[in-house]
Parts: structure tokens; C-alpha cells; sequence
């Protein structure tokens, strides 16, 4: 202690003599090493600091977590990031032990029945420790080392910082402006790749220091560097956590700030006031912005998220399209191209968008800190009960990830039920109360987000303890970059995935429906054609289809965009970047016949079209008349407007900008060709993921394989390497429920039940009471009937309820717009001997119930056979009546019949969708479709 002292006080001597001292009584001490070493990196002793550290990893006893993490401070200092990284992971599994250790005894003394055994690792399975293809590092960087005592880890894919030259520029910055001694893995290599000009592509996981990447060469570099950001979001917290030094010469330009403030931005980027702009890629649309880059001298143009430009990212953004033409017009400068998960053909995919070579840097997907799990559950029941136990048991903050709006609701209702403060998030919510619900959760008054995907890019929270995801992603890249927001503060984080069988239909429709058919390419490509002037069309992509689901919870309808980016890849279309639908100019002026040459190529051809000498007054054409007219690309008719001196334009509202590349012979074979790889590639992915639950490897291997990166297996921070780590384990699934027939005693429990509350229910309310599940918003306390038929399936529990409808025991009716069940006459005197006729316990027909049924099932291809027919008679119907198929009915509410097969109008009405009117109009033919088609069967024998 008096050695640290004497070193803060800069007395280098004194502190040298009291940690000499203590070495002469206790040889090994680790703080009188460690102090020693730090003395001799204040020194530029390198040699003496690594035959320090060789001390201090070479003594017989073993090291503590707090000393492992101190020498790996110390290894940072002398770029030595490799045997830094190994020695925090062993530091991390000591703690994983420690702390199971303490909650055993813990458990011990309150009685509780004993937690599994101690970590066990691969090595102690006789699992290989280095598989092929890796490299397994020892921390040992001198002449001794503790090879024995060190877990393996991955191999860093970019070079060390001790291996990349590093230009004393950056250190100083580094150190002098933001406060770190030392770079990364990874940073220093696309730092170097940056100052030197080259385009790379960075990918390198949340938490990586990708920002400082750009910040630095920003500075050292000549120019200004421009960020384009998807997010406003995302800019503010780059620029707000910038050091004063370097926030005073960078500038933010989004929509949000006011008018004025705009101009005096792009004035002082004109003027080259600046070294780093941060603004968003639609910002490129706008030619002034342009201009004023151009003027201020880009050097260096960076792309965050920069897998929104690939079309089969999980998160295209069509406004990335603009940027490789905005690159041509600030004179090609260096690009740097940020993500934080890209696959190999992702990567491809990035570099493709942008039409440059890349050069690639990776670093490291591995996060020791993240603890990955996967369960394989019976069914939707057991995910939320598992779910909300995990949401219970653990501390902090903490994200559910769901499929929909419904699902986001619906949960986040039930945590809050059982005492978790939480709010949901989805697209659905008005733009007020989403932020109102974002800004709860980062500010800590709600512990628990309950989301769709639309929550997450721009929301930077370090501290998310777990991340749980009730149903699989679509993808596994999708999965690592969701679930790799938990821990981004470096401390232990959990990431949890739940499936069941049902989700690989669930997953494959979702596909489907992406891969679109080909009669939507059909109409979309007519479309395109309708609003073209010869190969030109400039058009707003949503109106292409002349009609959209009403449905809000509707996702099965086309999806314009991904249907152009099949049309591109047949290469019968292709995207520029978007341009105003008309101009309108005024000042044109014939050209001179002694001009030579003239202001641009283009513009006696332009003169010629524009026929000035008709009228001086204002003159308005539509963008797709003059390309076609003029024989020119957006590219050039934008340059040609921007050059000439006293002409005045005025831009009309931007839209898409699509040209007709000729069809040929071949045109139907390129399409299906194209569909045809879109279902193969769907479908592995879907095999990935799920492969990826059942799979008894290590997690951080899968995930690491997938996105392109060998490693060994993890020790310590997975379910299948170390399955005791999850401290908070939630219970055992239970079996599922497998009651397949009713009793009279089963139908008076269910009159019971409604009769003992004082409120009614619907009848998917009232089942889930009645089964006892996890999502019954109503609980035991309310009526001792809760959980009555928890033993039956909930099929079964539909359909007795229907034959109590039928029978009259209950009915129907309408309290505002929802369907309430209640007690006839009938029902509130019946007595066991009324019910006897329902004392069978032959399995019964498939339910008109829920349209999930029973998750753990599936779609059957009667199910598929069904729905195909009702979509066949939708078309047909909605041709005779001259209105779009939506009119009839969305293609989720054809699914829920198909499933569900109502036997009449009544069941009917119970389908999501169908409302009197409708069953009014339809039903008759529905019914009748659904009797042409035979119910499943059980196999014989």
C-alpha cells in the first residue's frame, strides 16, 4: 500500500524500496510484482515488466479472480491483448464458481434442495480443448510460463496491437483525449487501414470500441469525415460521449434539429469549421448537403450498421442505396464500412452494395461475459412460465424478445401481474408512447422491455442483464446481434433462447411469405411498368400493391420491397438511387453557338427538350420523361441541373428510382430460379437456428462457426460447457398436458367456474383460466376454480366449451366489441345427471378453437391443404365482387379457419377476423369449402 502511494506521488525510489522490501519477506507476493511491473511500464522497460509478469503467472499458487484481472490490466499495457483476454476469461470462471459454491451453502443453510454439481468443463468430459483449425493461446510471454492453469480461448482474427505499427498520433489522442492507454484487438488494425486510405469493412462485435475507429483517424486525417448513422439516436450518444476537445470541431445534422440551426451547420461545414459530421444516408438525397461536403473537402466517409445497405440483411434500409452514388459525387473518398455480425456472404453481400473491394477485418465475436442457453420446450405454456420465472428470478434489467405486437402486449401484462415492472414495445404503439416506454426502461422505472424487433438499433443501455427470446429468430446472425445487446458493460449478462416444435412451421410460413409467389412479383412488375415512361419509374414502392391488410396485426401480406430485391436479382430491374418526381426550372436559356465546350455534355440535348424559347415562365417536367427523353442516368440529369449557372430548380417530393432492364426470353426461368434459391437459403437458415437449440456444442462455438470464426469451446460460459452456470435456473418443464377426452364432471367444473366469478370472460380467457396457464390474467385468488382442468389439453377444454354452447348451457353475447360467455337458465341450475351425455372418453375432434391450437403440433398438411383452397376461393370471390382478396380476408385469417375449421356460423365467429357481417356474407361458402376437405385422422393401429 505504502509502495502504491509513494507511486501516485510519482516518488518512483521510495515506491521501488517498499515493494523490494516486501519481496524479500514473501518472494511471490502478487501486489509487490504487479507494482514492480507497473514501475517498469512507466519506464519503457519492457523487457524487465514481461520477466515480471513470467514471475507473476509462474508461482506455484494459484492466482485469485481480482490478481487474474489485475495482470491482465497489466499484459493490455504491454499489447499483449491475446493473454489479457484468456486471463479475464479464467478470472470469470473462478467468480462463476465462487459464486455457485456460495449459493449451495446459502441453499444449505435455508434448507433447499441441492443445486447441480460443480462447473464441469469439456476437458473434464474428455471433449478435445483446441479443435481443428484453432489456436489455443498461453498467457506465458516470457521465458516462464503456467501453460497448465490457463483455459483455452480463441485466437484473435486480426492482428495484435503489438503486431499493427501504430502511428504515435493515435496513442496520443488516444491517451490524451479520450483517456486509454491502450487500443483493442482489432481497432488497431482498422485504425492503420483508415489513416492509410484503404476501404475496409469492420466487423467487430457491440462492445468492441467501433466508434473509435473513425474518431481518431477523423482527427489525424486532412478533411472532414463524414458518419451516416441509421438512428438520431445513434448519433447523439456518439457525439454526446465525444471528449470536449474533439466535440467542439464535430457537428450532428438530422431532423430533429430546427431550420436555422440546419443552415449554420451546413454553412460551417461548407466552410470546413469541422472534422467529423454525423448525419443519416437520406441526408444524401439533398444536393445542397452535397455541395457543402464537397466544398469543406470529405476525406473519409463511414458507414454504421452497415448491413443495412444487403438486401437479405436482417435490417435493409433502402435509403443505403444512395450512398455509393453520393461516394462518386464527393470524388470517391476512403470508405469504412461498420458492423457488428455479418456472415461470410453477408460480408459479400455488404461489399457488393457498395461496389468496392473491401478489405475485411474481424475481430473477435467471443464475449465471455455473455452466458448463452437454449431450452427446447413441449409448448407455448411452458416458454412463458419459463420466460416470467427467468424475468423473476433474475436482477436488472432485462429485454423479452416476441414475434408480435399481440405477444408484446400480452407479456409484458403478465410480468407485470406477477410483480415485474414492465412495458412493451412494438411497432403498433403511437410514436408518443413507445419513447414514453423506451425512455422508462433506460431510465430504470421499468426493469423489464417486452419487444418485436423494432426495439433495439439506437437503444445503447450497457447494463441489460438477460435477454430472452420466447421464439426463435429467422436467422442466427440475427440472433447473435439481438442477443449480444445484454453486457455491454462487461459484466456477466444471460441470453436465453426458447422454441418449441411448433416454431419450425411457424418459421417456414414466415419464410413463405417473405419469398413472396409469383403472381405478387407479377403485379409488382406490372406496376412498375404501369407508372414507367419507357425504362423509367419513379414511384413510391407501397404503391405497387393497391391494396394493404386493415388487419394491424397482420404481417402475411406482401412486401413490396423485398418483392423489387427478387426483380433485381433476376436482373429485371434495377434500383438507383431516389429522385424527385418533377422539377420545375426556370432561367433556361439556349446555349450560345460560340460556347465551346458547353457547361455540361448534356445540356444542349437538355435545351433542345426544354425548348426555352416557348415561354420564360416556369417550367415542370416529370423526372421519368426527362431520362427517357434524353437517353441520360439520374446521375447525369442530377449533374447537369446542379451545373449550370443561373438556372433555377425546384425539386418535387422524392421517391424511388427504378429502371426496366430489357426482360428477354428467359425472364419466367430467372424468376424461378430466384424463388427457388430464396426457399433454400430460407430454409437453412431455419435449420441453423434450430439446429442451433438442439445442438449439444459448445453455444459461443456455434455462434462463432456461423459468422465465419473458428474457436475453442467456451469452459465456462454456456449451457452445454458449463451447465450449472445459470445460477437462476428456472424450474424443470413439466410434461405436457395429455387429457384427451372430457367427463361430465370436466363440463360441471367449467359452469363452476364461470358462475364463481364476478366478471365474465370470453372463451380464450376463460380457458386459460380454467387450465391454470401463465398467461391467464386472472388468478387463484380470484376463484378456487383457476387451474381446474390443468391435466387437459387445451383443444379439449375449446371444444367442451363449444358443446356447452351448443347444448345451451352457456351462451354468448356482446359487451361492447367483445364476445363474453355467461350462464343460460339452463346452465346456472344443471345438475350431474343433465351433463351424463358427455361422460366419454373417446378422444374428440380437433377443436374450433384457438388458432394456435396446440403449439407443440404444428400445422398439418391437411391444415396447408386447406388454407391453399380457401385462398383459391378468396381469389375467386373477390374477382367476382371487383374488390381486392383483403376485402374478403387477410391470409392470417384464412390460416385461423384452416386451423381451427368452424363447423358452423357460430364457431365461425369465434375465428380472429370474422365479425357478424362478414360470416353473414361468407360464411355459407367458407363452411362449405371447409366440409370439401376431409379432418384429420388418427393412423390406424
Amino acid at each position: 500500500f505504502a509502495g502504491d502511494i509513494a507511486r501516485a506521488a510519482a516518488d518512483m525510489p521510495a515506491a521501488r524500496g517498499h515493494y523490494d522490501a516486501i519481496l524479500g519477506l514473501v518472494p511471490d507476493n502478487v501486489g509487490a510484482l504487479a507494482g514492480l511491473c507497473r514501475l517498469a511500464i512507466l519506464a519503457h522497460d519492457r523487457a524487465r515488466a514481461i520477466a515480471l509478469i513470467d514471475r507473476l503467472t509462474g508461482r506455484d499458487e494459484p492466482l485469485g479472480a481480482g490478481q487474474l484481472l489485475t495482470i491482465a490490466t497489466l499484459m493490455d499495457w504491454l499489447d499483449q491483448p491475446s493473454a489479457a483476454t484468456t486471463l479475464r476469461h479464467r478470472a470469470l470462471r473462478l467468480e462463476a464458481e465462487y459464486a455457485h459454491r456460495l449459493a449451495a451453502e446459502v441453499d444449505a443453510a435455508l434448507g433447499r434442495s441441492e443445486r447441480p454439481g460443480p462447473p464441469i468443463g469439456p476437458r473434464a468430459r474428455g471433449a478435445p480443448t483446441n479443435p481443428a483449425g484453432t489456436s489455443v493461446i498461453s498467457p506465458k510471454i516470457g521465458g516462464v510460463g503456467a501453460d497448465h492453469a490457463i483455459a483455452p480461448v480463441l485466437e484473435p482474427i486480426t492482428e495484435s496491437t503489438a503486431e499493427v505499427p501504430v502511428d504515435p498520433r493515435v496513442i496520443d489522442i488516444l491517451r490524451r483525449d479520450f483517456g486509454y492507454e491502450q487500443l483493442r484487438a482489432g481497432q488497431a488494425a482498422v485504425i492503420a487501414n483508415v489513416i492509410a486510405g484503404r476501404d475496409t469493412l469492420a466487423i467487430m462485435p457491440t462492445g468492441a470500441g467501433k466508434s473509435l475507429t473513425f474518431q481518431i483517424p477523423a482527427i489525424v486525417r486532412e478533411g472532414i469525415t463524414l458518419v451516416l448513422s441509421p438512428l438520431i439516436a445513434l448519433m447523439k450518444d456518439q457525439f454526446d460521449s465525444l471528449p470536449p476537445a474533439i466535440q467542439a470541431r464535430t457537428a450532428l445534422l438530422n431532423s430533429s434539429q430546427p431550420a436555422d440551426e440546419q443552415r449554420r451547420v451546413m454553412h460551417g461545414l461548407a466552410a470546413g469549421e469541422y472534422k467529423m459530421i454525423y448525419a443519416a444516408p437520406e441526408r444524401l438525397r439533398q444536393y445542397s448537403f452535397l455541395a457543402a461536403l464537397r466544398a469543406g473537402g470529405t476525406s473519409l466517409v463511414v458507414v454504421d450498421e452497415a448491413h443495412c445497405i444487403s438486401l437479405w440483411g436482417h435490417d435493409f434500409r433502402p435509403d443505403y442505396l444512395t450512398i455509393p452514388f453520393a461516394l462518386r459525387e464527393l470524388g470517391n473518398p476512403p470508405l469504412l464500412a461498420i458492423t457488428a455480425t455479418a456472415t461470410t456472404r453477408m460480408a459479400a453481400g455488404i461489399k457488393e452494395g457498395f461496389g468496392r473491394e473491401l478489405a475485411e477485418i474481424r475481430t473477435s465475436v467471443f464475449r465471455a461475459n455473455l452466458f448463452y442457453e437454449a431450452h427446447a420446450l413441449q409448448d407455448r405454456e411452458q416458454k412463458v412460465q419459463r420466460a416470467v420465472e427467468i424475468c423473476r428470478a433474475e436482477r436488472g434489467a432485462g429485454i423479452v424478445y416476441v414475434r408480435s405486437r399481440k405477444d408484446a402486449e400480452a407479456i409484458a401484462g403478465i410480468l407485470r401481474d406477477r410483480g415485474v415492472g414492465a412495458v412493451p414495445y412494438h411497432a403498433g404503439l403511437d410514436s408518443t408512447t413507445r419513447g414514453a416506454n423506451q425512455e422508462r426502461f433506460m431510465s430504470d422505472q421499468a426493469r423489464v422491455v417486452v419487444a418485436t424487433t423494432a426495439f433495439g438499433m439506437g437503444v445503447n443501455k450497457a447494463d441489460v442483464r438477460f435477454i430472452i427470446h420466447l421464439s426463435p429468430t429467422p436467422s442466427l446472425e440475427a440472433y447473435a446481434q439481438e442477443s449480444g445487446r445484454a453486457g455491454r458493460d462487461g459484466q456477466a449478462a444471460r441470453c436465453v433462447l426458447l422454441a418449441t416444435k411448433s416454431d419450425r412451421g411457424t418459421l417456414t410460413r414466415m419464410a413463405r411469405r417473405d419469398a413472396q409467389a409469383i403472381d405478387t412479383l407479377r403485379r409488382i412488375y406490372a406496376g412498375l411498368k404501369q407508372a414507367a415512361t419507357g425504362a423509367w419509374a419513379i414511384v413510391a414502392p407501397d404503391s405497387l400493391l393497391r391494396w394493404q391488410p386493415l388487419d394491424p396485426e397482420a404481417d402475411d401480406e406482401a412486401d413490396p420491397r423485398i418483392a423489387l430485391g427478387l426483380l433485381s436479382q433476376a436482373k429485371l430491374v434495377k434500383r438507383h438511387a431516389d429522385m424527385p418526381v418533377s422539377y420545375t426550372i426556370q432561367g433556361i436559356q439556349r446555349p450560345a453557338p460560340d460556347l465551346d465546350p458547353p457547361p455540361d455534355p448534356l445540356w444542349p440535348a437538355l435545351a433542345a427538350w426544354l425548348d426555352p424559347g416557348a415561354t420564360d415562365l416556369p417550367t415542370t417536367v416529370r423526372t421519368n420523361e426527362a431520362l427517357q427523353a434524353l437517353g441520360c442516368t439520374p446521375d447525369e440529369l442530377v449533374r447537369v441541373l446542379s451545373s449550370l449557372p443561373g438556372l433555377s430548380v425546384r425539386e418535387g417530393p422524392r421517391q424511388a428510382c427504378f429502371e426496366l432492364l430489357p426482360a428477354g426470353a428467359d425472364a419466367a426461368m430467372r424468376i424461378e430460379q430466384v424463388l427457388a434459391r430464396v426457399r433454400q437459403d430460407a430454409d437453412a437458415r431455419i435449420q441453423q437456428v434450430l439446429g442451433y437449440v438442439q445442438a449439444r456444442r459448445c453455444r459461443h462455438v456455434l455462434l462463432a462457426n456461423h459468422l465465419g470464426e473458428g474457436l475453442a469451446n467456451c469452459d465456462v460460459s454456456c449451457d452445454i460447457c458449463h451447465p450449472a452456470g445459470a445460477t437462476t435456473a428456472a424450474s424443470q418443464p413439466v410434461a405436457a398436458s395429455e387429457r384427451s377426452s372430457f367427463t361430465a364432471d370436466d363440463a360441471m367444473e367449467v359452469l363452476e367456474a364461470i358462475r364463481s366469478l364476478s366478471f365474465a370472460l370470453g372463451k380464450p380467457g376463460l380457458t386459460k383460466f380454467l387450465l391454470g396457464s401463465v398467461e391467464s390474467r386472472v388468478r387463484a385468488d380470484r376463484s378456487p376454480s383457476f387451474g381446474r382442468l390443468a391435466g387437459m389439453r387445451k383443444s379439449v377444454v375449446e371444444r367442451l366449451i363449444d358443446k356447452l354452447l351448443e347444448d345451451g348451457f352457456i351462451e354468448h353475447y356482446l359487451d361492447r366489441e367483445y364476445r363474453l360467455l355467461r350462464l343460460t337458465q339452463r346452465g346456472r341450475h344443471a345438475q350431474p345427471d343433465d351433463l351424463a351425455g358427455y361422460d366419454s372418453r373417446q378422444p374428440l375432434p380437433r377443436s374450433a378453437g384457438s388458432p394456435n391450437g396446440d403449439e407443440g403440433n404444428g400445422a398439418s398438411a391437411d391444415d396447408e391443404d386447406l388454407f391453399h383452397r380457401l385462398r383459391a376461393w378468396r381469389r375467386e370471390r373477390a374477382g367476382q365482387d371487383a374488390v381486392p382478396p383483403y376485402v374478403v380476408s387477410s391470409d392470417q385469417g384464412l390460416r385461423a379457419v384452416a386451423e381451427m375449421r368452424p363447423h358452423d356460423a357460430a364457431t365461425l365467429l369465434d375465428v380472429p377476423g370474422f365479425g357478424p357481417a362478414k360470416v353473414e356474407k361468407y360464411g355459407p361458402e367458407i363452411l362449405a369449402v371447409i366440409a370439401g376437405v376431409p379432418d384429420s385422422a388418427p393412423a390406424p393401429g
